[in-house]
């Protein structure tokens, strides 16, 4: 008994890197001292402790010291649940002492669920390794100090563009409405004068000459004239 607390001790204090084997030679010791039994509470506490690239390793001695027991279903589960850190693409052999166990212990439906088990970790690992490879793949380009300065310039003038446009727009708009105004007024006047003239002042602006008389031109026709003038 007092072995079996310096090994569990040891168990903690070794380095990791040691810490897999010190665990094997403790269950080893405990099953030679006290039965197979008492090796279960080990081989949980590694589990828990161990990292998971030795954890298939343990689970799979796990596994096998329930299959010598005759408990099966202890054994399977345990095969699920190791199953969970185990690339089907990487860690064939894992999935290959899986396959034999329940080809020897199982029924058709144990060797369903199996497959059925090793398809949705398959899948889990197929997305994991895509996105650390889009991780990988996506490097941020990093700006020279020409190219940043180029970008800046090209964002400057395009401000200064937009400014220009917009000052020229508004003083086209504002001419136009100028023009607009002023004919407005011309027209009014026009239509506020009397549309009908006497004999003599018809005759009277006829004496004149018709090229310099503007009275009988449209409104609009006078406005150009005043603003050719201008």
């Amino acid at each position: 008994r007092h072995a079996m607390s310096v090994l569990d001790r040891a168990t903690k204090a070794v380095q990791p890197k040691d810490q897999y084997l010190m665990f094997v030679h403790y269950a080893k010791k405990a099953e030679q001292f006290f039965g197979v039994t008492r090796t279960r509470d080990i081989y949980q506490k590694a589990i828990q402790v161990l990292p998971n690239a030795q954890v298939k390793d343990m689970c799979l001695r796990f596994a096998e010291m329930e299959r010598k027991l005759g408990e099966i279903d202890r054994a399977r589960a345990i095969f699920v649940y190791a199953s969970q850190m185990c690339d089907p693409k990487i860690v064939v052999t894992f999935w290959k002492e899986w396959h034999a166990f329940e080809v020897a212990h199982g029924n058709e439906d144990t060797y369903k669920d199996m497959l059925r088990v090793k398809r949705t970790v398959l899948a889990q690992f197929s997305q994991a390794n895509y996105m650390a490879a889009e991780m990988l793949t996506e490097t941020p380009h990093v700006l020279s100090d020409a190219e940043a300065m180029k970008l800046e310039a090209d964002k400057q003038a395009r401000i200064e563009g937009r400014r220009g446009g917009g000052a020229a727009s508004a003083a086209g708009r504002q001419e136009i409405n100028e023009v607009a105004r002023s004919a407005a007024n011309i027209i009014r006047q026009n239509d506020a004068a009397p549309s009908k003239r006497s004999i003599s002042e018809v005759s009277g602006g006829a004496s004149n000459g018709a090229e310099n008389d503007s009275s009988g031109l449209g409104a609009m026709e006078r406005f150009k004239r005043s603003k050719a003038s201008e």
